[in-house]
């Protein structure tokens, strides 16, 4: 089974493959900080987010693809500051939230 982490970067075009590798660590932090922008404390669809980030960033058809996107969104999972639930072998129907503070 798939999961949101497990990025398929076979499934991009070689200008794609191109434009990933040339994104500097600042260029995914602030991919990153985008993403947490259109997250809220609400449950969300992942390909909401998505989508609304690549509209954002302008990226389009001839920009970086969604799985690119949604990789950057489990590895925000991953480290705490996104809450995910849903069926993660599609972003489509994976929600994810921003992480709730526990109440003391």
């Amino acid at each position: 089974m798939t999961t949101i982490d497990e990025w398929d970067d076979r499934k991009m075009t070689a200008e794609q493959k191109s434009m990933v590798d040339q994104l500097s660590e600042a260029d995914i932090k602030e991919i990153e900080r985008n993403l947490l922008e259109n997250a809220s404390d609400e449950w969300c669809k992942v390909g909401r987010i998505v989508l609304t980030t690549m509209i954002e960033r302008e990226e389009g058809v001839t920009g970086l693809p969604e799985s690119f996107f949604a990789h950057r969104i489990a590895k925000l999972v991953k480290e705490g500051l996104l809450e995910s639930r849903g069926d993660a072998s599609n972003i489509k129907l994976t929600e994810v939230r921003l992480t709730q503070k526990k109440k003391d």
